[in-house]
């Protein structure tokens, strides 16, 4: 069975739109959130961040110590 161009225009969409909806849905687990060197070897600021995200900075920065300044509830899985 052949797909006309019409049918494979579609797949083609469906691929494509599959495809972004993954990547939006896993976009946080893969890459670090407003991350930024202050002072190089003393300061690093950034947004909260996924665990794989955080595990990557803190080894490529050789980050010690992490303040956070966010109001954090002890019943938040984050916590």
């Amino acid at each position: 069975m052949r797909l006309g161009t019409r049918g494979g225009r579609w797949m083609g969409l469906v691929l494509l739109l599959a495809v972004a909806a993954g990547l939006a849905i896993t976009w946080e687990d893969l890459f670090e959130k407003r991350v930024m060197v202050v002072e190089p070897g003393r300061l690093v600021r950034g947004a909260w961040q996924r665990p794989g995200p955080l595990r990557r900075v803190i080894e490529r920065e050789r980050v010690r110590t992490i303040v956070t300044l966010t109001a954090i509830n002890r019943d938040d899985p984050k916590y």
